[in-house]
Protein backbone atom coordinates (compact mmCIF):
# COMPACT_ATOMS: atom_id res chain seq x y z
CA UNK A 1 0.00 0.00 0.00
CA UNK A 2 1.13 3.46 -1.05
CA UNK A 3 1.05 5.75 1.49
CA UNK A 4 0.28 9.48 1.00
CA UNK A 5 2.83 12.32 0.90
CA UNK A 6 2.80 15.86 1.22
CA UNK A 7 3.00 17.59 -2.03
CA UNK A 8 6.94 18.92 -1.23
CA UNK A 9 7.94 15.38 -0.66
CA UNK A 10 5.90 14.22 -3.85
CA UNK A 11 7.95 17.24 -5.83
CA UNK A 12 11.30 15.35 -4.55
CA UNK A 13 10.05 11.54 -5.41
CA UNK A 14 9.30 12.84 -8.41
CA UNK A 15 12.60 14.40 -9.13
CA UNK A 16 13.89 11.36 -8.69
CA UNK A 17 11.64 9.10 -11.01
CA UNK A 18 12.31 11.11 -13.92
CA UNK A 19 16.06 11.71 -12.89
CA UNK A 20 17.14 10.14 -16.28
CA UNK A 21 14.25 11.45 -18.72
CA UNK A 22 15.24 13.85 -21.21
CA UNK A 23 15.21 17.12 -19.23
CA UNK A 24 12.21 19.09 -21.13
CA UNK A 25 10.57 16.49 -23.05
CA UNK A 26 8.03 15.83 -19.76
CA UNK A 27 6.77 18.77 -17.45
CA UNK A 28 6.83 16.77 -14.06
CA UNK A 29 6.28 19.71 -11.60
CA UNK A 30 3.93 22.25 -13.36
CA UNK A 31 0.63 22.96 -11.54
CA UNK A 32 1.94 21.76 -8.20
CA UNK A 33 0.89 23.87 -5.21
CA UNK A 34 3.82 23.68 -2.36
CA UNK A 35 4.59 25.52 0.45
CA UNK A 36 8.36 26.97 0.04
CA UNK A 37 9.65 26.63 3.17
CA UNK A 38 8.62 23.34 3.65
CA UNK A 39 10.07 22.42 0.31
CA UNK A 40 13.26 23.76 1.24
CA UNK A 41 13.73 21.94 4.66
CA UNK A 42 13.12 18.42 2.99
CA UNK A 43 15.82 19.38 -0.17
CA UNK A 44 18.13 20.08 2.20
CA UNK A 45 17.84 17.01 4.38
CA UNK A 46 17.42 14.51 1.64
CA UNK A 47 20.32 16.96 0.04
CA UNK A 48 18.94 16.81 -3.43
CA UNK A 49 19.43 20.34 -4.50
CA UNK A 50 21.35 19.49 -7.61
CA UNK A 51 18.45 16.99 -9.06
CA UNK A 52 16.36 19.57 -8.39
CA UNK A 53 18.05 22.33 -10.13
CA UNK A 54 18.56 20.32 -13.17
CA UNK A 55 14.33 20.41 -13.47
CA UNK A 56 14.69 24.43 -12.83
CA UNK A 57 16.98 24.62 -15.48
CA UNK A 58 14.22 23.79 -18.30
CA UNK A 59 10.46 24.10 -16.06
CA UNK A 60 10.55 27.07 -13.98
CA UNK A 61 8.50 25.78 -11.54
CA UNK A 62 9.90 27.23 -8.75
CA UNK A 63 9.37 30.31 -6.53
CA UNK A 64 12.29 32.67 -6.64
CA UNK A 65 13.16 32.45 -2.96
CA UNK A 66 14.04 28.18 -4.15
CA UNK A 67 15.26 29.11 -7.53
CA UNK A 68 18.00 31.36 -6.43
CA UNK A 69 18.84 29.31 -3.30
CA UNK A 70 19.57 26.18 -5.66
CA UNK A 71 21.60 28.18 -8.52
CA UNK A 72 23.76 29.43 -5.62
CA UNK A 73 24.21 26.26 -4.26
CA UNK A 74 25.00 24.45 -7.70
CA UNK A 75 27.43 27.00 -8.63
CA UNK A 76 29.44 26.31 -5.17
CA UNK A 77 29.12 22.50 -5.99
CA UNK A 78 30.25 22.45 -9.49
CA UNK A 79 33.62 24.36 -8.33
CA UNK A 80 33.80 21.88 -5.44
CA UNK A 81 33.28 19.09 -7.93
CA UNK A 82 35.88 20.02 -9.76
CA UNK A 83 38.10 20.54 -7.20
CA UNK A 84 37.45 16.79 -5.48
CA UNK A 85 38.13 15.10 -9.06
CA UNK A 86 41.66 16.40 -9.27
CA UNK A 87 42.00 15.64 -5.65
CA UNK A 88 40.62 12.21 -6.31
CA UNK A 89 42.87 11.90 -9.38
CA UNK A 90 45.66 13.06 -7.62
CA UNK A 91 45.15 10.48 -4.80
CA UNK A 92 44.80 7.78 -7.16
CA UNK A 93 47.56 7.97 -8.75
CA UNK A 94 49.72 8.80 -5.65
CA UNK A 95 48.46 5.49 -4.15
CA UNK A 96 48.91 4.01 -7.91
CA UNK A 97 52.68 4.81 -7.51
CA UNK A 98 53.13 3.08 -4.06
CA UNK A 99 51.29 -0.02 -5.44
CA UNK A 100 48.68 0.18 -3.29
CA UNK A 101 44.69 -0.47 -4.49
CA UNK A 102 42.23 2.82 -3.76
CA UNK A 103 38.78 2.59 -4.03
CA UNK A 104 36.50 5.26 -4.56
CA UNK A 105 33.33 5.40 -2.72
CA UNK A 106 29.74 6.70 -2.73
CA UNK A 107 29.28 10.04 -4.44
CA UNK A 108 32.50 10.48 -6.03
CA UNK A 109 32.51 7.42 -7.74
CA UNK A 110 29.00 7.44 -8.64
CA UNK A 111 29.07 10.28 -10.28
CA UNK A 112 31.09 9.43 -13.05
CA UNK A 113 29.49 6.10 -12.96
CA UNK A 114 26.11 5.66 -12.67
CA UNK A 115 25.12 9.35 -13.31
CA UNK A 116 27.87 9.77 -15.91
CA UNK A 117 29.05 13.42 -15.00
CA UNK A 118 25.28 14.60 -14.79
CA UNK A 119 24.90 17.66 -12.36
CA UNK A 120 22.75 15.74 -10.64
CA UNK A 121 24.03 14.78 -7.22
CA UNK A 122 25.95 16.38 -4.75
CA UNK A 123 28.63 15.32 -2.60
CA UNK A 124 30.52 16.86 0.16
CA UNK A 125 33.27 15.07 0.71
CA UNK A 126 35.83 12.49 -0.49
CA UNK A 127 35.09 8.08 0.22
CA UNK A 128 37.97 5.95 -0.27
CA UNK A 129 38.42 2.22 0.55
CA UNK A 130 41.95 0.47 1.22
CA UNK A 131 42.14 -3.31 2.45
CA UNK A 132 43.23 -3.55 6.11
CA UNK A 133 46.26 -4.59 5.62
CA UNK A 134 47.57 -1.55 3.67
CA UNK A 135 46.11 0.60 6.13
CA UNK A 136 49.34 1.69 7.94
CA UNK A 137 51.44 2.18 5.12
CA UNK A 138 48.00 3.91 3.46
CA UNK A 139 48.14 6.32 6.78
CA UNK A 140 52.28 6.72 6.83
CA UNK A 141 51.48 7.96 2.58
CA UNK A 142 48.58 10.22 3.60
CA UNK A 143 50.47 12.07 6.82
CA UNK A 144 53.40 12.43 4.33
CA UNK A 145 50.80 14.16 1.64
CA UNK A 146 49.60 16.54 4.06
CA UNK A 147 46.84 15.06 5.45
CA UNK A 148 45.95 15.31 9.25
CA UNK A 149 43.54 13.51 11.05
CA UNK A 150 40.51 15.58 12.14
CA UNK A 151 40.86 15.62 15.59
CA UNK A 152 41.69 18.25 18.19
CA UNK A 153 44.29 16.41 19.93
CA UNK A 154 45.59 14.72 16.58
CA UNK A 155 45.38 17.31 14.13
CA UNK A 156 48.97 18.02 14.67
CA UNK A 157 50.74 14.47 13.81
CA UNK A 158 52.69 14.31 11.35
CA UNK A 159 53.06 10.47 12.14
CA UNK A 160 51.68 8.00 14.23
CA UNK A 161 52.94 6.90 17.43
CA UNK A 162 53.51 3.53 17.79
CA UNK A 163 50.72 3.53 20.97
CA UNK A 164 47.87 5.60 18.79
CA UNK A 165 48.70 3.23 15.75
CA UNK A 166 47.58 0.21 17.79
CA UNK A 167 44.64 2.20 18.96
CA UNK A 168 43.73 3.10 15.49
CA UNK A 169 44.40 0.06 13.47
CA UNK A 170 44.04 -2.94 15.93
CA UNK A 171 41.52 -1.87 18.60
CA UNK A 172 39.38 0.48 16.94
CA UNK A 173 35.84 -0.37 15.96
CA UNK A 174 35.10 2.39 13.67
CA UNK A 175 36.92 1.18 10.45
CA UNK A 176 36.94 4.66 9.29
CA UNK A 177 39.36 7.65 10.10
CA UNK A 178 38.66 11.14 9.00
CA UNK A 179 41.49 13.18 7.22
CA UNK A 180 41.76 16.67 6.49
CA UNK A 181 43.71 18.67 3.80
CA UNK A 182 42.79 22.42 3.13
CA UNK A 183 40.09 22.08 1.62
CA UNK A 184 39.55 18.86 1.51
CA UNK A 185 37.51 16.37 3.99
CA UNK A 186 38.62 12.52 3.55
CA UNK A 187 36.86 9.41 4.65
CA UNK A 188 39.04 6.58 4.85
CA UNK A 189 37.48 3.51 5.17
CA UNK A 190 39.02 -0.12 5.66
CA UNK A 191 35.49 -1.81 6.08
CA UNK A 192 32.22 -0.90 4.24
CA UNK A 193 30.53 -1.05 8.12
CA UNK A 194 31.80 -0.05 11.86
CA UNK A 195 31.77 -3.17 13.95
CA UNK A 196 29.45 -1.46 16.26
CA UNK A 197 26.75 -2.04 13.37
CA UNK A 198 24.51 -5.09 13.67
CA UNK A 199 25.38 -6.14 10.12
CA UNK A 200 28.82 -6.34 10.65
CA UNK A 201 28.91 -8.11 13.97
CA UNK A 202 26.49 -10.53 13.21
CA UNK A 203 27.36 -11.20 9.29
CA UNK A 204 27.97 -15.28 8.32
CA UNK A 205 30.22 -14.04 5.79
CA UNK A 206 32.80 -11.11 5.39
CA UNK A 207 30.87 -8.45 3.11
CA UNK A 208 34.03 -7.07 2.58
CA UNK A 209 36.26 -9.73 1.41
CA UNK A 210 33.40 -10.10 -1.23
CA UNK A 211 33.25 -6.50 -2.11
CA UNK A 212 36.87 -6.28 -2.60
CA UNK A 213 37.05 -9.07 -5.54
CA UNK A 214 34.19 -7.05 -7.31
CA UNK A 215 36.36 -4.33 -8.90
CA UNK A 216 37.04 -3.96 -13.12
CA UNK A 217 39.52 -1.65 -14.90
CA UNK A 218 37.96 1.85 -15.38
CA UNK A 219 39.32 5.13 -16.09
CA UNK A 220 38.86 7.66 -13.36
CA UNK A 221 39.53 11.96 -15.11
CA UNK A 222 41.69 9.97 -17.34
CA UNK A 223 43.84 7.87 -14.20
CA UNK A 224 43.49 4.19 -14.98
CA UNK A 225 42.56 2.14 -12.35
CA UNK A 226 40.50 -0.55 -11.07
CA UNK A 227 37.07 0.36 -8.98
CA UNK A 228 34.66 -1.21 -7.81
CA UNK A 229 32.07 -3.29 -10.85
CA UNK A 230 28.10 -3.03 -10.81
CA UNK A 231 28.05 -5.59 -8.51
CA UNK A 232 30.24 -3.90 -6.15
CA UNK A 233 28.95 -0.72 -5.93
CA UNK A 234 25.44 -2.39 -5.54
CA UNK A 235 26.67 -4.06 -2.26
CA UNK A 236 28.35 -0.53 -0.94
CA UNK A 237 24.97 1.52 -1.76
CA UNK A 238 23.24 -1.34 0.30
CA UNK A 239 25.76 -1.37 3.09
CA UNK A 240 26.03 2.43 3.61
CA UNK A 241 22.70 3.65 2.06
CA UNK A 242 20.60 0.79 2.90
CA UNK A 243 22.05 -0.33 6.37
CA UNK A 244 23.85 2.04 7.71
CA UNK A 245 21.19 4.67 6.90
CA UNK A 246 18.38 2.56 6.65
CA UNK A 247 16.98 4.55 3.23
CA UNK A 248 16.27 7.72 5.67
CA UNK A 249 17.04 10.20 2.95
CA UNK A 250 16.15 10.09 -0.35
CA UNK A 251 19.48 10.89 -1.43
CA UNK A 252 20.35 7.09 -0.95
CA UNK A 253 17.35 6.76 -2.82
CA UNK A 254 18.06 8.70 -5.85
CA UNK A 255 21.30 6.34 -6.26
CA UNK A 256 20.14 3.17 -5.74
CA UNK A 257 17.17 4.26 -8.24
CA UNK A 258 20.28 5.68 -10.31
CA UNK A 259 22.00 2.27 -9.90
CA UNK A 260 19.01 -0.11 -10.96
CA UNK A 261 18.45 2.04 -14.29
CA UNK A 262 21.95 1.72 -15.41
CA UNK A 263 22.99 -1.84 -13.91
CA UNK A 264 20.09 -3.94 -13.84
CA UNK A 265 21.00 -6.47 -16.48
CA UNK A 266 24.22 -6.55 -15.26
CA UNK A 267 23.50 -8.16 -12.18
CA UNK A 268 23.01 -11.82 -11.07
CA UNK A 269 19.89 -11.29 -8.90
CA UNK A 270 19.87 -15.31 -8.03
CA UNK A 271 23.13 -14.92 -6.36
CA UNK A 272 22.30 -11.88 -4.86
CA UNK A 273 19.12 -13.21 -2.99
CA UNK A 274 21.38 -16.26 -2.06
CA UNK A 275 24.15 -14.17 -0.44
CA UNK A 276 21.99 -11.26 1.27
CA UNK A 277 20.98 -13.18 4.49
CA UNK A 278 24.31 -13.81 5.28
CA UNK A 279 25.32 -10.36 5.39
CA UNK A 280 22.32 -9.58 7.63
CA UNK A 281 21.18 -7.67 4.78
CA UNK A 282 17.93 -9.17 3.69
CA UNK A 283 15.38 -6.23 5.31
CA UNK A 284 17.65 -3.40 3.74
CA UNK A 285 17.26 -4.96 0.62
CA UNK A 286 13.64 -5.91 0.74
CA UNK A 287 12.74 -2.09 1.89
CA UNK A 288 14.72 -0.62 -1.12
CA UNK A 289 13.16 -2.84 -3.32
CA UNK A 290 9.69 -1.98 -2.09
CA UNK A 291 10.40 1.78 -1.84
CA UNK A 292 12.23 1.81 -5.68
CA UNK A 293 8.42 -0.49 -7.18
CA UNK A 294 5.90 1.43 -5.04
CA UNK A 295 6.81 5.01 -4.48
CA UNK A 296 9.30 5.18 -8.03
CA UNK A 297 6.89 3.17 -10.07
CA UNK A 298 10.28 1.20 -11.14
CA UNK A 299 9.13 -2.28 -12.32
CA UNK A 300 11.51 -4.42 -10.62
CA UNK A 301 12.87 -7.78 -12.68
CA UNK A 302 10.57 -10.56 -11.74
CA UNK A 303 12.87 -12.26 -9.18
CA UNK A 304 12.92 -9.39 -7.38
CA UNK A 305 9.20 -8.63 -7.71
CA UNK A 306 8.62 -11.86 -5.95
CA UNK A 307 11.67 -11.71 -3.36
CA UNK A 308 9.40 -8.31 -1.65
CA UNK A 309 5.95 -10.27 -1.71
CA UNK A 310 6.75 -10.54 2.56
CA UNK A 311 7.45 -6.99 3.47
CA UNK A 312 6.77 -5.50 6.62
CA UNK A 313 4.76 -2.18 5.82
CA UNK A 314 4.14 -1.20 9.23
CA UNK A 315 7.86 -0.48 9.12
CA UNK A 316 7.72 1.31 6.05
CA UNK A 317 5.87 3.73 7.34
CA UNK A 318 8.21 4.81 9.76
CA UNK A 319 11.30 5.47 7.05
CA UNK A 320 8.05 7.36 5.30
CA UNK A 321 7.55 9.79 8.16
CA UNK A 322 11.13 10.56 8.37
CA UNK A 323 11.59 11.72 4.90
CA UNK A 324 8.69 14.02 5.73
CA UNK A 325 10.18 14.85 9.46
CA UNK A 326 13.32 15.79 7.62
CA UNK A 327 15.19 16.22 10.86
CA UNK A 328 18.67 15.78 11.26
CA UNK A 329 19.86 13.85 14.08
CA UNK A 330 23.37 15.42 14.43
CA UNK A 331 21.98 18.66 15.48
CA UNK A 332 20.92 16.93 19.60
CA UNK A 333 22.37 14.17 21.36
CA UNK A 334 18.77 13.00 21.89
CA UNK A 335 17.97 12.53 18.49
CA UNK A 336 21.51 10.94 17.84
CA UNK A 337 20.20 8.14 19.81
CA UNK A 338 16.57 7.85 18.78
CA UNK A 339 18.48 7.88 15.00
CA UNK A 340 20.59 4.80 16.06
CA UNK A 341 17.86 3.23 17.75
CA UNK A 342 15.35 3.61 14.32
CA UNK A 343 18.12 2.03 12.29
CA UNK A 344 17.96 -1.05 14.80
CA UNK A 345 14.14 -1.45 13.78
CA UNK A 346 15.05 -2.46 10.55
CA UNK A 347 17.67 -5.12 11.17
CA UNK A 348 16.76 -8.91 10.36
CA UNK A 349 14.95 -11.33 12.88
CA UNK A 350 17.84 -12.11 14.90
CA UNK A 351 19.14 -8.95 16.18
CA UNK A 352 20.24 -8.48 20.16
CA UNK A 353 19.63 -5.31 21.64
CA UNK A 354 21.97 -6.64 24.86
CA UNK A 355 25.09 -7.70 22.42
CA UNK A 356 24.19 -4.61 20.31
CA UNK A 357 24.47 -2.49 23.62
CA UNK A 358 28.18 -4.20 24.41
CA UNK A 359 30.04 -4.15 21.25
CA UNK A 360 28.76 -0.06 20.82
CA UNK A 361 29.32 0.70 24.80
CA UNK A 362 33.54 -1.15 23.56
CA UNK A 363 33.25 1.10 20.16
CA UNK A 364 32.52 4.09 22.73
CA UNK A 365 35.23 3.38 24.95
CA UNK A 366 38.11 2.77 22.32
CA UNK A 367 36.88 6.12 20.37
CA UNK A 368 36.82 8.41 23.92
CA UNK A 369 41.00 7.27 23.95
CA UNK A 370 41.92 7.91 20.44
CA UNK A 371 39.88 11.18 21.08
CA UNK A 372 41.91 11.85 24.03
CA UNK A 373 45.24 10.73 23.13
CA UNK A 374 47.97 11.28 24.50
CA UNK A 375 46.51 11.86 27.72
CA UNK A 376 45.21 8.57 29.33
CA UNK A 377 41.45 7.96 29.11
CA UNK A 378 40.81 5.43 32.33
CA UNK A 379 37.90 4.03 33.59
CA UNK A 380 36.60 6.71 35.87
CA UNK A 381 36.66 8.84 33.04
CA UNK A 382 34.50 6.38 30.95
CA UNK A 383 31.85 6.02 33.57
CA UNK A 384 31.87 9.47 34.03
CA UNK A 385 31.56 10.16 30.06
CA UNK A 386 28.92 7.76 29.94
CA UNK A 387 26.77 9.57 32.99
CA UNK A 388 27.49 12.82 31.19
CA UNK A 389 25.71 11.21 28.19
CA UNK A 390 22.84 9.78 30.42
CA UNK A 391 22.05 13.34 31.77
CA UNK A 392 21.96 15.21 28.58
CA UNK A 393 19.74 12.26 26.83
CA UNK A 394 17.27 12.50 29.86
CA UNK A 395 17.29 16.66 29.39
CA UNK A 396 17.02 16.46 26.03
CA UNK A 397 20.09 18.40 24.90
Amino acid sequence: MKKELSPELDILITAIKHQFEKQGDTPIFRNNTYNSSQLTKLYRYHGLQALLNSYENSEKYMLDTNRDELKYFMTNQVIKNMKYAAETSRLLKLFSDRKIPLYVLKGNLLIQGIYQNKQVRATSDLDVLIEKKQLKKSLEILLEDGYRINSPNLIHLHSLPEDLEDLIINKSLHNEIHLQKGIFNLDFHWDLFQNFFYQKYQEKEVLINRVLKLTEATKINGIETRQLNPEGQFWMILAHHGAKESWLKLRHIQDFHALMHQFEKQIDWEVIISQVEDYRLTNTLKNGLFILKTYLNYTLPPILDHYIKDINLLKMDIIIREWENATYWGTKRALMIRNLYLTTLFQDEDFSYLKHIRIYFNYFKILKQIEHYPNPYNSRQLLNSTFLLIKRLINKE
